[in-house]
């Protein structure tokens, strides 16, 4: 779970405003602090168990559109005999 926190940042997101909300109502009923950082620890887990991600970031499945369409129309041109290729150009002075 602590590798989800490092890679998801929405599931961070989720996770710490549950910790944060239940720190502060932990205080709130006077427990100790060391007592609420203990609930607020309980909170993450529960949050991170409930938390549902994205099947995909939309910004990987549009580099994966991309690519998958780069693939057909390379095999198409390919089909076709049109060869490309893309070359940089440097026209600094």
């Amino acid at each position: 779970m602590i590798k989800t926190l490092e890679t998801d940042t929405s599931a961070k997101k989720v996770a710490m405003e549950a910790a944060h909300k239940a720190s502060k109502e932990a205080i709130k009923q006077g427990l100790s602090k060391v007592e609420a950082s203990k609930v607020a620890h309980e909170a993450i887990m529960m949050a991170l168990q409930e938390y549902k991600p994205k099947v995909v970031g939309q910004d990987k499945a549009l580099m994966n559109a991309i690519k998958i369409r780069d693939q057909f129309v390379e095999k198409e041109n390919e089909k076709s005999g049109i060869f490309t290729e893309e070359i940089e150009i440097n026209d600094y002075p």
